[in-house]
């Protein structure tokens, strides 16, 4: 397995909190993310775009919204300290995520430094993902 298989399985805590909450549709939405992840990060590929990472992007994509759907549907109820906390430390992930896109984007293809990047993308997005559903208990 390549290291961004294995980093996206940090996205499982998530889904499990997504399922005990009963969040279905968030469960559906990362679960899918960790397979389309660990599909498009396959050990032997070729650096060229394929369905994969199409797929991968639209998974992308749908966890983006489901939890802006998160932080709008929290926003519109009054909230202890904690939780609003925890709202901002997951947004803080999620921008974090979006800023080591851009940076990963620039560097060689599968360069150590451009997999590390990845990685704590996959790190940021996860944590930022089970901090917002735990506001949301």
């Amino acid at each position: 397995m390549h290291i961004l298989q294995v980093s996206a399985l940090c996205f499982l805590p998530a889904a499990l909190l997504a399922m005990l909450l009963r969040r279905w549709l968030g469960f559906a939405i990362l679960t899918t993310n960790v397979l389309t992840s660990t599909i498009a990060h396959r050990l032997h590929r070729e650096p060229a775009v394929d369905a994969a990472d199409r797929v991968d992007e639209m998974a992308i994509l749908l966890w983006v919204a489901y939890n802006t759907r998160v932080v709008l549907q929290l926003a519109r109820v009054e909230l202890a300290m904690w939780r609003t906390g925890l709202i901002a430390l997951a947004v803080l992930g999620a921008a974090g995520s979006g800023l080591l896109d851009a940076r990963r984007r620039a560097l060689p293809w599968r360069s150590p430094r451009r997999t590390a990047l990845h990685v704590a993308m996959h790190l940021s997005g996860a944590v930022g993902t089970f901090l917002l559903l735990s506001a949301a208990m």
